[in-house]
């Protein structure tokens, strides 16, 4: 419900004896005293800027991913958690259907639009071709916002969907692959989802908040915005898509998540777009190599997580068979070539994710996708037995699949994880040995693939952390090409772990220390309204 600025206000001051407090981040003294003053402020600009407005507010937090990184648009799993830093959005209805939006930080300019305008009824019922013609104003954080709102009118195109006076604050670093820019987009979507009264669940909003980040130029999946939505204080969301479906596990006993910036910002630009694209289009292009091949499997495989043994009712070996007939290399001719008769679905794939000069690495990017849908898959086990050792070591595999270089003697060297067919014959005999030893180390979980999204300061962070006692595993968390990684530690080793970071990475590199332990927090919400 709306609420007055000066009301909210006065909630604000009475300090953490507001009860909407402690729902959405506990008991924390210094973690309420934090997000009050982020309340404040965000509050105190919409007053001066307004006057006493009702309005609603709408705090987003960032979101870290423990496992599961690239394969939520392959119907993969991921195990996801939100955490303190968060975007809080200000929003007093209007009768017409335009945005007017400020931001506190004044590196973001202000913008206003009118949504019917950029999205006229005789556009509406198809996205893809909207957006795909839509010239877009590169970089612009408004961007964000105009794919919520676009999206929902999209959905709704016979109603004239209102729009909002919007003021926006954060504490998400931008380009830490914390997904601020999600954040943004779902908040919107609530926005305007509360104020048009289209009822739209949380659950309903996932898929709408996905495509709507379309807009901005990526093909990415669900993940991020599924795990603002739907993540619970003090829990792991363990969620996969096609269809939706989601539990919850607990956090490791004993240990904590620790959040580390390279101070890399991770790339936005239109190179690192086609980056990202690639990668996922090399998904798409191997699943039709697959489904060409072995006709006998193409009524099972849907999506890329069922190339797997229960699926195909195959054993591991039968996997790394398949694995062997894709090209290590192939270009965009030659798989128009040897795939003639889904040609369509390749210029499909070219169509939504462009079409690259360079040859695509698919076997790697596929070896890589198996593997890690297999080791989301078990991740939420692994925490439900308390097996922290296991679950770390998947994290440290899983990073090794996005590396690009390795430290030795401390020097960077450049790093490929196998993937030949000499591999793939090796894992092959494996499987099918009498030795349990040989089966377990086969198994898929257990191989990086090559996504190869990483950058050296991100694998020199990885590597400094696996030589402090006490830290179960690391890897980047995001889209990568910089921003964080995660370290799952010991409590007690947290100090000891900070203190090798600044000393190893930061100081070396003249770079601004930045390492936090994630606190556990509530999904987005509505605050104010209790």
């Amino acid at each position: 419900m709306l609420t007055r600025l000066s009301c909210l206000t006065s909630r604000i001051q009475s300090g953490d004896s507001w009860p909407a407090l402690h729902r959405h981040y506990g008991e924390d003294g210094s973690l309420l005293k934090s997000r009050l003053e982020l309340l404040k402020r965000s509050v105190s600009s919409a007053l001066e800027r307004w006057g006493d407005r009702k309005v609603f507010l709408v705090r987003v937090p960032a979101r870290v991913n423990l496992m599961g990184v690239h394969v939520d648009h392959r119907g993969g799993f991921l195990n996801y958690q939100t955490v303190a830093r968060e975007t809080l959005l200000v929003a007093s209805p209007r009768e017409d259907d335009r945005i007017t939006a400020c931001n506190v930080n004044p590196n973001y300019p202000e913008t206003e639009f009118s949504i019917g305008e950029l999205l006229p009824l005789e556009s509406r019922g198809n996205w893809m071709r909207f957006i795909e013609g839509f010239r877009l104003e590169k970089g612009h954080w408004s961007n964000y916002l105009k794919a919520a709102v676009l999206k929902i009118q999209d959905r709704f195109p016979e109603r004239t969907i209102h729009g909002f006076d919007l003021c926006v604050y954060g504490d998400i670093p931008p380009g830490a692959g914390l997904s601020s820019s999600s954040s943004l987009v779902v908040g919107t979507m609530m926005i305007a989802n509360r104020i048009n009264g289209l009822r739209l669940s949380n659950e309903e909003m996932v898929p709408l908040c996905a495509e709507g980040e379309w807009f901005v130029g990526t093909r990415g999946g669900a993940g991020d915005q599924g795990a603002m939505l739907l993540c619970k204080r003090g829990l792991v969301t363990h969620l996969r898509f096609f269809p939706m479906e989601y539990r919850y596990a607990p956090l490791p006993n004993g240990y904590s998540v620790v959040v580390c910036h390279s101070r890399i910002e991770a790339q936005k630009s239109a190179g690192a777009r086609e980056t990202f694209n690639w990668r996922v289009s090399g998904y798409a292009l191997s699943l039709l190599w697959v489904k060409d091949k072995f006709p006998e499997y193409a009524d099972r495989l849907e999506h890329l997580r069922d190339i797997h043994p229960l699926t195909l009712r195959v054993d591991e070996g039968t996997i790394y068979e398949i694995l062997r007939t894709v090209p290590v290399e192939i270009t965009a001719e030659e798989l128009l070539r040897d795939l003639p008769s889904r040609s369509d679905e390749v210029e499909k794939v070219f169509s939504t994710f462009g079409r690259s000069s360079q040859p695509y690495p698919l076997r790697e990017i596929l070896l890589f996708g198996l593997a890690e849908c297999r080791r989301a898959e078990v991740f939420a086990d692994l925490l439900d037995r308390g097996d922290v050792s296991t679950a770390g070591r998947l994290m440290y595999i899983s990073h090794d699949g996005d590396r690009v270089s390795r430290t030795r003697d401390g020097a960077s060297e450049p790093y490929r994880s196998p993937h030949d067919d000499e591999f793939l014959e090796a894992r092959i005999q494996d499987c099918r040995s009498a030795d349990p030893d040989r089966m377990e180390q086969a198994a898929l979980q257990y191989q990086p693939g090559g996504y190869r999204c990483s950058v050296p300061d991100l694998d020199r962070m990885v590597d400094v952390c696996s030589r402090v006692e006490g830290v179960a595993g690391a890897g980047l968390t995001g889209a990568g090409l910089g921003g964080c990684i995660l370290v799952l530690v010991r409590d007690e080793a947290v100090e000891n772990l900070c203190k090798t970071l600044d000393r190893e990475y930061y100081r070396p590199l003249g770079r601004e220390p930045f390492m936090e332990v994630c606190v556990s927090v509530a999904g987005a919400d509505f605050i104010g309204e209790s």
